[in-house]
């Protein structure tokens, strides 16, 4: 449900969302149908009960700008061996906005 209500806020900021995925082998499949068509990317820490590790290690060697979205902290976070550009839940459509426009311009 939250992912819904992320892509619904993304598509009302502008922008388009291009797939979302429930778990962390549907994340990968996205990601290497869509080579060169992301801009950026927002992923959940935990997807499915798994980490995300495997996607954020995919994101970067296609060089895909992303952000965790995540209620854990920071340690947390380091601790599942986790790191990036966070935007801690509940979040704010001001800071959406912000991160992913800051996401968008570092792909550029």
């Amino acid at each position: 449900m939250i992912a819904f209500e992320l892509s619904d806020l993304l598509e009302d900021l502008g922008h388009q969302v291009v797939g979302m995925a429930a778990a962390p082998d549907q994340a990968l499949r996205l990601i290497r149908e869509l080579d060169g068509q992301i801009d950026a990317a927002m992923v959940d820490a935990n997807l499915g009960g798994q980490s995300s590790t495997p996607i954020i290690s995919a994101l970067v060697a296609a060089k895909v700008p992303f952000a965790i979205t995540s209620g854990y902290d920071a340690r947390e976070l380091e601790a599942l061996g986790i790191a990036g550009m966070q935007i801690v839940k509940p979040y704010t459509r001001d800071q959406i906005s912000r991160k992913l426009q800051s996401l968008i311009s570092t792909r550029g």
